[in-house]
């Protein structure tokens, strides 16, 4: 508990995990630093955007013309063609999800200062 009008406690670990767990930036957003941590949330959800618009291309376009001829495995084989196919393009994506992830927890863990010691006397 923090005493009475020292304002929220801040811990690293709950910052880094909010960061880290839930979403990236969100651990920025709590310890009172939005424009990085709307710079975080930003990069994860536009990376994730043009992951889904890649996918959702890719499937519409190798969509048969007779949706009754499909077999039980197509959605299998489908995955596993846009995989083979965009296989660097996957590869960046999660490149930059990692990098953007990593780097939230880092930074929400280095701009929360620790806490005070407390003095024994």
């Amino acid at each position: 508990m923090s005493p009475a009008g020292s304002g929220p406690r801040r811990s690293r670990w709950r910052s880094a995990l909010l960061s880290g767990v839930v979403f990236p930036g969100l651990g920025q957003l709590a310890t009172g630093f939005p424009l990085r941590g709307l710079a975080f949330a930003g990069a994860t959800v536009v990376t994730l955007g043009l992951l889904v618009q890649r996918v959702a291309r890719e499937t519409l376009a190798r969509m048969p013309e007779d949706p009754t001829a499909i077999d039980p495995l197509f959605p299998f084989r489908l995955a596993h063609e846009i995989q083979r196919d965009n296989a660097s393009f996957f590869l960046w994506a999660t490149v930059v999800l990692l990098a953007v992830w990593g780097g939230s927890i880092l930074d929400a863990w280095l701009s929360t200062p620790p806490p005070p010691r407390r003095r024994d006397d």
